[in-house]
């Protein structure tokens, strides 16, 4: 373990040495650039400094200014510094102030969580690549990065992590860069809230950049705190994980303004059965969702009426998850004796598997049109559709056998999926992410494939063959060496093609799995690897937004949520899933921690439930209902509109819910 060692120079500012050589540098020959007026940048000669009270202390000067620095040891590697700038001339001044630590090393891996991995090389998207736009370093705001204003780089010996303090709000309303020059990699910070070059305001959209001033009258000054982080890579590239290892013992979950467990359950099961349960012509399907009058386009206002998605209505997975909510609905009877819920999973499973009987290997997700018919244009699915659904329609056959009921057709539904991935994986042909029906590749890209992972491992443990096994630990070795490895992760969301959360699930949940199968301890490894990629998504503190925005209307807060991907610069419930495993993680690896970050992202989740009463946008929501989007930053699905950060959505979508009642079926 290397240690590191915190030093003062008047040539290199506060500099961190390891092994007698510099590799952070704060000053060069004496002199920081710590601020910017009319776009230029203003530098500040040292002074002077000192260390007492177990304390450096700089003082640097410019012509309009004085700087006075602060840093201070937490532990080894960890630095909280502080910097207070003063106007001394007399007149007022305008600026922005920075802060520049200089790396003395080429980094293999750099990110911006949420934002930015390696340069977002591995995405289709057009949303920020590389470190420029135009020659011109990207410049990213506080609000769209899970710890405020944080950029990471490493190489294979060392990690170099910068980021505001999350916990003072003048500090974190602030905006970060990296730029490369020659061998040396800066991070840097920026004060107040910018964006530049443009402005990412939509998917794959920009206009023009975004930035806000300070205002120092004479004698007046402004206040910073932020840290430095340096650690070994043991593993990389996830050196950068010290951080948030750090920062995790600062955070104390909110006592819970939610609703008890069983609340939550019956609230739930009421949008079920409620609202998104429709029968037509002995078919029964869940709808995908609620929309204001059933159209995206129309806002919700006190005359909605709440209506079901009008297009594109049922999914056997991903975002519609009939075959959960029937899971579900037989999780209920087994609680409480509902025999309506009995009948309502049992007429869902009746209708997919009688729509099943095609003699193909595959099931189409969306096989049924907006008049519950057979589609005849569902001639293809998606690997996830198929992972999530062969997966609940298995945990339905078990449940149902645990009651007495031998419903073979579902578990042979689900068993043809399995046997013809099993085929295909020991012909080394991977799941990929689209098919055609009658088993012909489209798509083999992405890490979307790992959902096959979920039924396999499900139907092993049915005591089915340990050729499922075999061919969950084949796949499972291929996607974690491939994506996992590389500390990126594409394509789970169906909606893009890019670096995301939602494939990285799946490699937790079947990690630990596996793990618990085989005793092998490559599985936890890779499961921890997974647990710290889903944790790169999560915001660890509450973004400040207006105070008339629906966030402190409604009392939404950003902690424990998770991003969604690079290309959508949103929040939403999904750690709902990822929650329970994040728990399990925690268990196995004997790290508190990972509890601790369970039960902030299960907190989450739980926010902005309606009860029946629960009023949005003028429009009383129905009970259980939750809306999928929480815009924390100007990042909105519209170019065109003109919304304030902390605006929350209006479509109540299905999965938010269903995810909840997964998490409460896995749970004792």
């Amino acid at each position: 373990m290397t240690e590191f060692k915190l030093t003062l120079d008047k040539n290199t500012g506060l500099s961190v040495f390891s092994m007698d050589k510099i590799f952070i540098g704060t000053a060069e020959n004496g002199v920081v650039q710590a601020a910017i007026e009319n776009d230029e940048l203003i530098e500040f000669k040292f002074v002077d400094g000192q260390f007492e009270n177990n304390q450096y202390h700089l003082n640097y000067r410019s012509k309009n200014y004085t700087l006075q620095e602060t840093c201070e040891e937490i532990c080894s590697g960890v630095y909280k510094i502080a910097r207070k700038w003063t106007n001394v001339s007399e007149i007022p001044s305008i600026s922005q102030f920075i802060f520049k630590a200089n790396a003395h090393y080429c980094p293999t891996f750099h990110m911006i969580p949420c934002v930015s991995y390696n340069g977002n090389i591995a995405s289709d998207g057009d949303e920020p690549k590389g470190l420029t736009h135009k020659n011109k370093p990207w410049i990213i705001p506080y609000d769209r990065i899970g710890l405020p204003s944080a950029s990471f780089s490493e190489n294979e010996e060392h990690s170099v992590g910068l980021f505001s303090d999350p916990f003072c709000d003048s500090s974190m309303r602030s905006s970060c860069s990296m730029e490369k020059q020659g061998d040396t990699f800066s991070h840097i910070l920026f004060w107040p809230k910018i964006e530049k070059p443009v402005s990412y305001k939509a998917k794959d959209k920009f206009s023009t950049a975004t930035q806000e001033f300070i205002t120092l009258q004479p004698q007046e000054s402004f206040e910073a705190s932020f840290y430095l982080i340096v650690d070994d890579v043991e593993v990389s590239p996830y050196g950068w994980t010290k951080s948030y290892d750090f920062i995790i013992d600062t955070i104390h979950p909110r006592p819970s303004e939610n609703f008890y467990e069983e609340d939550t359950w019956n609230l739930s099961l009421d949008f079920v059965k409620n609202c998104l349960y429709e029968h037509k012509d002995n078919k029964s399907l869940t709808n995908i969702g609620l929309l204001p009058n059933g159209r995206h386009d129309v806002k919700a206002s006190a005359t909605t009426k709440w209506e079901c998605r009008k297009r594109g209505k049922y999914e056997i997975g991903w975002c519609g998850q009939n075959v959960l909510f029937a899971n579900a609905l037989i999780e209920d009877y087994l609680k409480s004796e509902s025999t309506s819920s009995l009948e309502y999973a049992r007429q869902i499973l009746s209708t997919w598997v009688k729509g099943e009987d095609n003699g193909l290997p595959l099931f189409a997700a969306n096989k049924f049109d907006d008049n519950m018919e057979l589609n005849a244009s569902a001639n293809c699915v998606d690997t996830c559709n198929l992972g999530w659904g062969a997966w609940q329609l298995l945990e339905c056959y078990d449940k149902l056998q645990q009651i007495g009921i031998h419903d073979y057709q579902i578990l042979r539904m689900a068993a043809k999926v399995c046997d013809f991935f099993v085929e295909k994986i020991q012909r080394d042909i991977i799941p990929g992410r689209l098919w055609t029906l009658d088993g012909k590749c489209l798509d083999e890209s992405g890490t979307i494939g790992v959902f096959i992972l979920l039924p396999l491992i499900k139907i092993y443990n049915l005591d089915c063959g340990s050729a499922y096994l075999e061919a969950a630990e084949k796949i499972f070795k291929y996607y974690s060496k491939k994506y996992l490895d590389n500390m990126v992760c594409t394509a789970g969301a169906l909606d893009t093609n890019c670096i995301d959360k939602e494939t990285c699930w799946p490699l937790l949940k079947a990690g630990l799995d596996l793990y618990k199968i085989t005793n092998n301890d490559i599985y936890l490894t890779q499961a921890k690897k997974a647990g710290y990629y889903l944790l790169s998504w999560m915001f660890h503190y509450d973004v400040k937004t207006p105070v008339d925005s629906d966030f402190n209307r409604y009392g939404y807060k950003t902690t424990g949520a998770t991003s969604v991907s690079t290309q959508h610069h949103h929040l939403d419930p999904w750690g709902a899933a990822i929650s329970y495993d994040w728990y399990r993680l925690g268990v196995m690896t004997n790290d508190e921690r990972w509890k601790k970050r369970a039960l902030l992202t299960w907190e989450n989740a739980l926010l902005c439930i309606s009860d029946g009463s629960y009023k949005v946008h003028g429009s009383v929501r129905p009970k259980g209902s939750q809306n999928e989007a929480y815009f924390q930053s100007t990042w909105h699905f519209d170019l065109n509109e003109k919304n304030p950060e902390g605006l929350m959505n209006d479509w109540l979508v299905s999965w938010p819910c269903a995810f909840r009642l997964l998490t409460m079926m896995r749970t004792d």
